[in-house]
């Protein structure tokens, strides 16, 4: 082994921990990803009782120190959901199996380590950091830049032969001659492997250019210039099944959202149980296929097939011995001959997970692929796949399936596809509330990124609750009962948002808050006739606004925030008071008394002579400004409000308590006051 593999393999826990400290988390986890598995070598350090160290584990341990340093609240935050159970049980089936087979607990948890390793730490990074729009978008604008970055060296290689690989690292390799060109595979295991690389990479910017998520890179136009030197470099890297599955993503994306249907994605997810179905039990041989390939198309490439169909036929009879839990380890699922040597070798992922991990590892494993592809199909409308914030996720989800299917034929973990599982399998549509229209106007995207950067990972799925703030207790309008499911999970989250404040855990409370708004806005987005709609949305803002406005807390309380949000509620419905009133109580807590007393006297004007909510916040911006004679005048109304309506809300009682301390330690009247 060069002594350059060790260095480079082991260095990168330490730039990964880097790049989360000088970069956006999102972006730093997403440069680590991607650049371990494009400069990284396929080579492992072996530890005796631990996975083999590899690049993935290089990655995703790095990510993990990581966030443990400087991004343990998305740790915290982290809870596990029902749709992480086929991912535990893929991680456990190695131990199930082990323990099946005789081999131990040791062997067991050994394997199982391995399998946590090399799946669910990856799929544990994408839950954590790309279960909202933009950061899954930043994912998949980082695998575009990622392959155009490879363009360069695979240009070389196809022109020179691959050879980077030998003279970076020292591991000789053969790509293979295909269709009189040489087939490259830079730093990745092989021309099979590459090739997939360069079709994810392909659809993944046609779907980001088309939607207009991803115009130009740089000075560089994506459409005229990118684009097209990306499709001719995956072209000229001769993988035939990549090809034809990057064709096959396209057509299978276009007819989706020209038909407004998705039933083609849905075919799509059928492929592979279907072909188990069929082949496991040999229902169907694949000679009739091996015998059109022969004739049409390449007498090679048929051979070829159905030399792996023969394969596969005794290695399922192998597996078929143990069909529950497989032969687990140590090479049990292969077929020896007298000499030692394979039989039948083993190519595709899914009949090796088979032989080793039984019926039950094979299901665990192809439902840890699918369902995040099934849950995206079921939760957005086809009308917003095109649209620049769900376009990444419709792009991923067709890579799932079609990754599935290239597994049939090959066995090559994919990292950034085991990463963006992770993602999509969060999606729910309040990410794309989240990210899409928290704001009609130009303000909306840098609200949301704010709403979104401060927050932490929002966990769609998480345990959910309905919620009101004391400012919603003034409001004139009553919001209708939910009516849709989407609106019903926003009034859970609220729900939600008011027993976590009461519970004194605030930064949880604001988690869900926004989870709330951004279900209400996407919601409000697709149905902008529906004035009842629109009431629940921005009586969800202004709930937040005021939560924003009263946590003591300097990382969950944010009123330049609270400003902007009220701002936008005050804009939708200028004569509600309630958003007067907090628009208000924002722009005292940051400061402009000024804006803040315009704002308060128009939330009294429109309830006829205010609530103390009011008086108690005109008191201390007066008092501040040195105006002391209006001061005492709001006190004293402040006073007589919560006599008469006999109130003892605790926050008005606080604030009441500091209005009076603004009163007690004015200066002497001879004093000049600024």
């Amino acid at each position: 082994m060069s002594y350059l593999i060790p260095i480079v393999l082991l260095g990168w826990i330490p730039i990964s921990i880097v790049l989360l400290f000088v970069l956006p988390a999102q972006r730093a986890v997403v440069a680590s990803i991607v650049g371990a598995w494009l400069l990284l070598p396929p080579a492992a350090i072996p530890i005796s009782g631990l996975p083999d160290y590899d690049k993935m584990m290089a990655a995703t341990l790095g990510i993990m120190l990581g966030t443990l340093i400087f991004q343990p609240n998305r740790l915290l935050e982290f809870r596990p959901r029902l749709f992480d159970l086929p991912m535990l049980c893929w991680c456990l089936c190695p131990m199930m199996s082990s323990l099946d087979n005789g081999l131990g607990l040791y062997d067991g948890l050994s394997a199982a380590l391995g399998n946590t390793v090399r799946w669910g730490l990856p799929y544990l990074v994408g839950r954590l950091y790309f279960s909202d729009l933009q950061g899954f978008r930043d994912l998949t604008i980082g695998i575009v830049i990622g392959a155009l970055a490879y363009i360069p060296p695979t240009a070389f290689e196809i022109r020179m032969s691959p050879v980077l690989r030998d003279m970076v690292y020292g591991m000789p390799g053969w790509g293979g001659i295909r269709f009189g060109g040489y087939r490259p595979y830079v730093f990745l295991t092989n021309g099979l492997e590459h090739g997939m690389w360069m079709t994810v990479a392909s659809l993944t910017a046609v779907c980001l250019w088309k939607c207009g998520a991803l115009q130009r890179i740089g000075p560089l136009p994506m459409g005229i210039v990118l684009l097209p030197i990306l499709l001719i470099t995956t072209v000229l890297c001769r993988s035939t099944s990549a090809l034809v599955l990057l064709m096959a993503g396209l057509l299978i994306l276009w007819l989706c959202t020209r038909l407004n249907s998705k039933l083609c994605l849905y075919a799509l997810l059928l492929v592979t149980p279907t072909y188990y179905t069929l082949r496991i039990p040999n229902l169907w041989s694949g000679q009739n296929l091996v015998s059109f390939i022969e004739e049409y198309l390449s007498p090679e490439r048929a051979q070829s097939l159905g030399f792996r169909f023969a394969c596969e036929n005794i290695l399922a009879d192998k597996a078929l011995r143990r069909p529950v839990w497989g032969w687990a380890g140590w090479g049990g699922n292969r077929v020896a001959g007298p000499d030692g040597r394979d039989l039948a070798p083993s190519d595709g992922m899914w009949i090796i997970y088979l032989g080793c991990y039984g019926c039950v590892g094979l299901l665990a494993w192809t439902t840890v692929m699918l369902l995040p592809t099934l849950l995206f199909i079921r939760r957005f409308p086809v009308r917003l796949w095109a649209t620049p914030m769900v376009a990444p996720l419709a792009a991923m989800a067709t890579l799932m399936g079609l990754y599935m299917i290239d597994c049939l034929m090959n066995g090559f973990i994919n990292l950034i596809l085991v990463v963006a599982s992770g993602g999509l399998i969060c999606a729910l549509p309040t990410d794309s509330k989240r990210r899409t229209s928290v704001d009609d106007s130009s303000e909306g995207e840098p609200l949301l990124r704010s709403l979104r950067a401060r927050s932490g990972p929002l966990e769609a799925s998480s345990s959910r609750g309905m919620l009101t703030n004391s400012s919603a207790q003034l409001m004139v309008h009553e919001s209708p009962a939910p009516a849709t499911s989407q609106e019903r999970l926003a009034d859970r989250y609220q729900r939600l948002a008011r027993t976590l404040k009461e519970q004194g855990s605030s930064a949880e409370a604001r988690v869900a808050w926004i989870n709330a708004l951004d279900l209400l806005a996407e919601v409000a987005s697709i149905h902008p006739d529906l004035p009842g709609i629109q009431r629940q949305r921005w009586n969800c803002a202004n709930d937040l606004a005021w939560f924003l406005i009263n946590e003591p807390g300097p990382s969950v309380g944010d009123p330049q925030l609270a400003v902007r949000l009220a701002i936008q509620a005050t804009e939708a419905d200028p004569e509600a008071a309630a958003y007067w009133n907090t628009l208000g109580a924002a722009y005292y807590r940051a400061g402009d008394d000024a804006n803040a007393i315009t704002a308060l006297e128009r939330s009294v004007t429109l309830t006829g002579g205010g609530t103390a909510f009011d008086h108690v916040f005109l008191t201390l911006a007066h008092a501040r400004l040195g105006q002391y004679e209006q001061a005492n005048h709001w006190k004293v109304q402040a006073d007589q409000w919560m006599e008469q309506h006999e109130s003892h809300h605790p926050e008005l009682s606080r604030l009441h308590l500091q209005a009076g301390a603004s009163l007690t330690f004015k200066p002497e009247p001879s004093t000049p006051v600024s």
